[in-house]
């Protein structure tokens, strides 16, 4: 009942088309890094695909200032969206519009930087384990760190985007609950992309991918607001317990 009051599928919705809309603008300034990176680190490129490599090459430095640009207004509006629905959520007042938008940039860019930083310790896990013959216990502290990392981003998150001023103890249920389904999702996408790539045509493998990526933002933007759910209604049942602790 209490999903159903806070159309919690709604917010789910929302939440995911700003996902879409970001996924874009971060596919843009992907495109336009590896422009740039054609005369630092040369490799081969496919066959018939130089010519509009060359294209993108010429104007990767536009292209990289206009993306990143829609990527901090698609990015910051995906963050004042998150947080209204926590808001609603959590039974708290949502925060104004000047100082919504200013705190939504700020969380914009301290979250970009923090899932920036997660392949590159990946990378340095991986480059450490190649380089040595200690494969199993650095393929492990390699998932360890991760999944610590994953955890610690997701209960920040939740944190940062709430409005007021609730406890990040309170959000540890809703972290632990997007870690592992995130995780899931990694393992269930892996699968299913080497086995979707070996059969893909190219028209309805365009299609297709952008369907599955579709469905891959609803899902998690569906688990991210259960995350949240779940938080809040364990909150809700402690409070009572405490605030009887108290008087007694």
């Amino acid at each position: 009942s209490r999903i159903r009051a806070d159309d919690v599928s709604t917010h789910a919705a929302a939440l995911a088309y700003q996902l879409f809309l970001s996924t874009l603008a971060l596919s843009l300034v992907g495109l336009a890094l590896l422009g740039l990176a054609e005369n630092v680190l040369p490799f081969e490129l496919p066959p018939g695909t130089k010519e509009q490599f060359a294209n993108l090459t010429g104007s990767s430095a536009t292209l990289g200032v206009v993306s990143f640009a829609a990527l901090l207004w698609t990015a910051s509006a995906l963050s004042r969206r998150a947080s209204r629905a926590l808001a609603v959520i959590f039974r708290v007042a949502p925060e104004g519009g000047v100082r919504g938008g200013v705190r939504a940039i700020a969380i914009t860019l301290g979250l970009v930087v923090l899932v920036g930083a997660l392949p590159v310790v990946t990378g340095i896990v991986s480059a450490v384990r190649v380089s040595t013959d200690l494969e199993i216990p650095f393929r492990v502290l390699g998932f360890a760190a991760t999944t610590a990392m994953e955890f610690g981003l997701f209960l920040l998150a939740y944190a940062v985007l709430t409005p007021g001023t609730i406890g990040w103890r309170s959000h540890l249920p809703g972290a632990a609950v997007m870690t592992i389904g995130w995780g899931l999702f990694k393992l269930a996408g892996g699968l299913l992309l080497a086995y979707y790539v070996s059969r893909a045509k190219l028209l309805y493998g365009t299609i297709g991918a952008v369907v599955g990526l579709l469905l891959f933002l609803r899902l998690a933007s569906g688990l991210f607001v259960f995350g949240a759910e779940l938080s809040a209604v364990l909150r809700d049942r402690a409070r009572p317990e405490t605030e009887a602790h108290h008087a007694d």
